[in-house]
């Protein structure tokens, strides 16, 4: 990797530099308060240098972008990390979070979501989409007082080990139907007239079936509410926002440019956002909890989110 290369991926190298420093320090002077409001800095930090920094090359080792769209959701994961660590003060206070830990994972965390919002290559989307899952299931069973958090860890590393099981058969048979994973190219041979295949179709329906573990489309939504309720709160918010949106904007580059290349699996698609939107709605409106209920509400709103995209034209990703 070059030094150009290296400079397009400062925003993301001060993040999980930053992060590291944090571990470190915390080791020999556990201290919550002052390394809570360290890790905040270099989470700003982050995000003044991704909106400020001109990148040198458009593609960093052919797997990720640095672009406006990448440097936009960079910049929004940033913040929300500070956000996330600022609201933990005394909430971490009262359940005894690890001084060093805790920040540090969100700061991993943030890292990870900006990476996979920036993928260009199949390769580099399972890259970003594990770096940061991995740190959630830690983060969701942290509290090692709470039973319910733990079951939440639990259901959450399951349900991400399928999701991870049909997001690399996915990209393997993706790379057989076409025998690339740079994201572009992948586009170009499925949107050709019969380009796609069976074994393309095959290898999409599995990727999005992966991506429909991660946002919580209907029928792959089951973990949602109960991983909501057990996680600690400002857990729950990174998961409802960051986890989501960082999926979700990767979703926004693997189905923008196809067209027509995935008519097949279109039907498909609307199904599971309608259900989406139908299912999170009204099971909403029984729950007494209330983080099951924006759970809930989440599913409705990634049926929303996903009708934008199923537009496939520019009007339709300018909507989402």
């Amino acid at each position: 990797m070059s030094g150009a290369e290296l400079l397009a991926l400062l925003p993301v190298l001060i993040l999980a530099l930053g992060a590291t420093g944090v571990l470190m320090v915390g080791a020999w002077w556990p201290k919550r308060r002052p390394l809570l409001l360290a890790s905040i800095v270099i989470a700003l930090v982050a995000a003044l240098t991704a909106g400020g920094l001109v990148p040198p090359v458009a593609e960093v080792a052919g797997m990720f972008g640095t672009g406006p769209y990448a440097r936009f959701f960079t910049i929004l994961w940033s913040l929300l990390a500070a956000l996330c660590l600022l609201l933990s003060g005394r909430y971490g206070d009262a359940r005894r979070f690890p001084a060093g830990e805790y920040p540090t994972l969100v700061l991993f965390a943030a890292a990870g979501m900006a990476l996979l919002s920036s993928a260009t290559s199949l390769v580099g989307l399972l890259i970003g989409l594990e770096s940061y899952t991995l740190v959630l299931y830690i983060l969701i069973a942290i509290d090692k007082t709470s039973a319910r958090g733990t079951e939440a860890g639990l259901k959450y590393l399951v349900m991400g080990i399928v999701a991870t099981g049909f997001l690399g058969f996915g990209i393997a048979l993706l790379y057989a139907a076409t025998g690339t994973f740079h994201l572009p190219e992948v586009h170009a041979a499925l949107a050709a007239p019969g380009g796609a295949g069976a074994l393309g179709l095959a290898g999409w329906a599995m990727l999005l079936a992966a991506v429909g573990f991660k946002v919580s489309l209907v029928p792959f939504h089951l973990w949602t509410p109960d991983v909501y309720q057990g996680a600690p709160a400002p857990v729950t918010a990174l998961l409802s926002t960051g986890s989501k949106g960082a999926v979700f904007a990767s979703l926004v580059g693997l189905l923008y440019g196809i067209g027509g290349g995935l008519v097949a699996l279109a039907p498909v698609l609307w199904a599971l956002a309608a259900a989406s939107m139908v299912v999170g709605t009204f099971c909403a409106l029984r729950q007494d909890n209330i983080k099951r209920m924006l759970a809930y509400s989440s599913i409705a709103h990634m049926g929303y989110a996903l009708t934008g995209l199923l537009a496939w034209e520019q009007v339709g990703r300018e909507a989402v």
